[in-house]
């Protein structure tokens, strides 16, 4: 005699993914029908959109190590063809390494470049488990409703601490106002620290 679990069958439901729920029987029915009708679920699992609050991109583990040997480096590097030599070095870019197929070319990073990969590698030294990946923007939501995206210099985040960092420098020196800078941040700030609260808690 089946017990109560056999006769209704066993049931999973795919719930948690963010498409619609389905039942599979196993019991029902030979394996091969649970075969295609678990094919076709798969086939129409689809990726969440990222929600309102979104952080991209934000590095992790192995992709934070590439990363830091990349950026304590102080000069940036560039693969080119034989034929673009010539133009390439009128730019300051250096020779760095030539082989039979291809150059390497090099030259400093930018004072705020530079400036940008030295609070990186100091927040990657200090152990932050997740640091900003190039590019990095907040999605943020208006009074309006409406969302908006925040370029960040640099972001680094841990269990206890999100930081949020934005860098300006010269490659001479003298004035430069930071007025503009310092409102814009001040405006988004209340909207940053939601952000950051829902996404990290």
């Amino acid at each position: 005699m089946r017990t109560p679990s056999e006769r209704m069958g066993r049931r999973w439901v795919y719930s948690h993914i963010g498409i619609e729920s389905r039942t599979i029987s196993l019991t029902n029915g030979p394996q091969e029908k649970f075969n295609r009708r678990y094919r076709w679920l798969r086939g129409k699992m689809v990726k969440k959109p990222e929600p309102v609050g979104a952080l991209n991109p934000l590095l992790e583990d192995d992709a934070l190590r590439s990363t830091f040997r990349r950026r304590k480096d102080e000069y940036e590097y560039y693969k080119a063809l034989f034929d673009e030599e010539k133009e390439l070095l009128k730019d300051n870019w250096l020779l760095h390494k030539r082989t039979q197929s291809h150059l390497w070319l090099k030259r400093a990073k930018s004072a705020e470049v530079l400036l940008e990969d030295r609070i990186w590698c100091l927040f990657y030294r200090m152990g932050y488990p997740r640091i900003s990946g190039p590019k990095f923007r907040i999605e943020y939501k208006s009074n309006d409703g409406s969302t908006g995206l925040k370029r960040i210099d640099v972001l680094a985040a841990d269990d206890e601490t999100v930081i949020v960092v934005e860098c300006r420098a010269r490659e001479n020196r003298g004035r430069r106002t930071l007025q503009k800078d310092i409102e814009d941040l001040e405006g988004l700030q209340k909207k940053l620290s939601q952000v950051a609260c829902t996404r990290f808690g």
